[in-house]
């Protein structure tokens, strides 16, 4: 069986339950998730990144590693820095053979990427996207016991009503 190759595009937000999601696409999906962190650079700074976004990238990189071990997923970890985001990811998706892209959003947010960064994404992507929901579980109710509290409502009532035709 051939292995397809997911490509996960990161540039901020590291975020362990969006992490497992996305494993357990590429697991059920029987693929190889290559997860490129992307660092932003910015032209009127020349090649410079801001440290706190090299940091966040590793940490990604270091996590998507870690948890795709335990999860038994093969990953690839990619490290990018460019002024440029949709020109990065279009050109590595072709240099790596990558068969499609990764993206995952709730109804507030999305995940790894900012809202326009991912617009960017799907806009300029000429391979398939994946976009996961990460819709927010249903706590379950809870239950405050009401036919219990009902019959102790009951209980008392005839308990009252007990102790008042003794008190005749």
């Amino acid at each position: 069986m051939r292995m397809i190759r997911l490509l996960l595009p990161f540039t901020y937000g590291v975020d362990a339950k969006a992490i497992d999601h996305v494993l357990y696409f590429a697991k059920t999906s029987h693929a190889t998730l290559v997860a490129l962190a992307l660092v932003p650079t910015s032209h009127s700074q020349g090649d410079d990144a801001r440290l706190e976004r090299i940091e966040q990238a590793r940490d990604f990189l270091e996590t998507i590693s870690t948890k795709a071990a335990v999860a038994q997923v093969n990953v690839e970890l990619r490290e990018c820095y460019s002024s440029d985001l949709s020109e990065c990811i279009a050109s590595f998706v072709q240099e790596n053979a990558c068969e499609g892209i990764v993206m995952l959003s709730d109804p507030n947010k999305t995940y790894f990427l900012s809202e326009d960064e991912a617009q960017l994404v799907q806009q300029h992507s000429s391979c398939s996207l994946y976009r996961l929901s990460m819709l927010q579980k249903k706590k379950a109710p809870i239950h405050n016991h009401q036919p219990l509290t009902h019959f102790w409502s009951w209980f008392s009532q005839q308990d009252q009503k007990h102790v008042q035709g003794i008190n005749r």
